[in-house]
């Protein structure tokens, strides 16, 4: 079994072509470059059960050899990898046992397993020497296949095979400018391109953390997979998909909880850089999701029964979700997007926080993550449950910054979950958080409505007709906000008296 830990890179073919002959590469090579063509297979089962665990089986056929390759973790950076010769292009299912698939080794299990997709790849691989550690770059162009479908593929992949973490992200700061950080395998591409989710939104994945991680793996393995989330949702806007922008607002919101949560461990410059940059997408996308949310609203609210000037409010409220759409796709399109995406992901691999020689920060590095885990969810509950006691007497503003609070908390949880028995205190835990979140979201939006009313109402409705319809229904929401504000005193009351899983 090998750590396999690698930066992957997306560039535009003409990028490709000119590394292969560029000056500062050829400098770096430890040794002459290697070019081969790689025809891979990926195999499962119909109903993807290797996808869902977050592995894959591959046979890579290469110099008129055969290679299966079993690989495990969703974090893209940073997986565990089994390679073992073949003597044909099947899978073997006894090379697959003493490896994370061995659950899926049984007789009747692989029997189901069948190829999905295929990558066929040119790669050229230069060895390089960089400050000390031993690096390879791939240079990769080709297609990945499905059926009649296909991709193009190119990229450049940087593998650490020995030295240090930070010297892969300081010499992926070479291509900044051209290149794209590379969130989405080809693995995952495959699976999209086979099953037609290609333009699909993509919904956040559950973190797997194990309890030998050090604080710093842990929380490098749930930073990546919220970049991942938000990252993985522009082909979905690009497509013209509101639940897209959605998902790529939760998976901005998990990345600054993450960033919240483990500030202690990562806390420096660099970091202030990174969540300016991460507010600012943010921002990009909180006119389509906001006004797509409050024309939901708006006709759950009228009902059944007809309203005067509901329809000149619903035009209205479409057009500013479409120009709320239109700036997200600026965004996504952006060359800022793709810059603070890149950075983010350098910084996650080797930023201040990683590299630091102080030994305090290097002594947070090397704790347990498992510790960090139990301080950093007992220390967020009871900052919930100090303004939870008093929520009788708080304010539109106390409510919202409790919700924060509940909310940072829940997705500290939820990042943390895989660390502890999963058993009946956990599920109530959550349950609880849940219902509690639900409630100040409900009674939030319902004041952000409000607002939205009144300043409509007073710069511009369309017509006299479409200010009723937004007194009517706004109307309707206020007498929902005392249901409201009852449903989230009962659920502080039972999240206060719920167990704590982590202790």
């Amino acid at each position: 079994m090998a750590r396999e830990v690698e930066l992957k890179l997306e560039v535009a073919p003409a990028v490709l072509r000119t590394l292969n002959d560029a000056p500062w590469l050829r400098r770096l090579a430890d040794g002459p470059p290697r070019r081969r063509r790689l025809v891979s297979v990926y195999f499962d089962a119909t109903s993807r059960p290797l996808r869902e665990a977050g592995m894959s089986l591959r046979v890579r056929q290469a110099d008129g050899q055969y290679v299966q390759t079993v690989k495990a973790g969703k974090d893209a950076t940073d997986r565990l990898e089994w390679e073992r010769p073949l003597k044909d292009a099947s899978p073997d299912r006894r090379l697959a046992r003493h490896t994370a698939l061995e659950p899926f080794t049984g007789k009747k299990t692989w029997r189901e397993l069948r190829p999905v997709f295929e990558t066929d790849v040119t790669r050229t691989s230069v060895p390089v020497r960089y400050r000390g550690s031993r690096i390879e770059i791939a240079l990769d162009h080709g297609r990945v296949k499905a059926g009649k479908n296909s991709l193009p593929v190119h990229e450049v992949e940087l593998e650490l095979k020995e030295g240090e973490l930070a010297d892969l992200s300081r010499l992926a700061r070479h291509f900044a400018g051209q290149a794209a950080l590379g969130l989405r395998s080809k693995a995952e591409r495959g699976y999209a391109l086979a099953d037609g989710h290609l333009h699909d939104h993509v919904k956040a994945q559950a973190v797997t953390l194990n309890s030998d991680m050090t604080a710093a793996e842990g929380f490098r393995a749930i930073a990546f997979s919220c970049l991942h989330h938000l990252a993985a949702n522009r082909d979905a806007i690009r497509n013209g998909d509101f639940e897209g922008v959605h998902q790529m607002r939760v998976g901005l919101r998990r990345l600054r909880a993450a960033l919240s949560l483990f500030k202690r461990l990562i806390e420096g410059p660099e970091l202030e850089k990174i969540k300016q940059a991460l507010k600012w997408m943010s921002g990009e996308l909180a006119a389509a999701r906001d006004f797509d949310v409050f024309l939901h609203e708006a006709r759950a609210s009228a009902g059944e029964q007809p309203v005067l000037g509901l329809d000149v409010l619903e035009k209205d409220l479409k057009a500013r979700r479409g120009a709320g759409l239109a700036r997200a796709r600026r965004m996504i399109e952006s060359r800022r997007y793709r810059r603070i995406l890149l950075d983010t992901g350098l910084w996650l691999t080797g930023g201040d926080w990683a590299t630091s020689d102080d030994a305090m920060r290097k002594d947070l590095r090397d704790s347990a993550l498992t510790d960090m885990a139990r301080e950093i969810l007992s220390a967020r509950t009871a900052k919930v449950m100090k303004k939870a006691r008093k929520f009788d007497r708080l304010d539109a503003r106390g409510r919202h910054k409790l919700r924060i609070a509940v909310k940072k908390l829940r997705y500290g949880a939820g990042f943390f979950q895989s660390l502890f028995e999963h058993c009946h205190k956990q599920q109530r835990f959550m349950a609880r958080l849940k219902d509690m979140q639900s409630a100040l979201g409900r009674l939030n939006d319902l004041r952000t409505h409000r607002q939205f009313a009144a300043q409509a109402v007073h710069r511009r409705t369309g017509s006299v007709a479409g200010a009723y319809a937004l007194g009517v229904v706004g109307g309707e929401e206020r007498q929902l906000a005392a249901a409201c504000m009852d449903a989230a005193a009962k659920a502080s009351s039972r999240l206060r008296k719920a167990p704590r899983f982590w202790v």
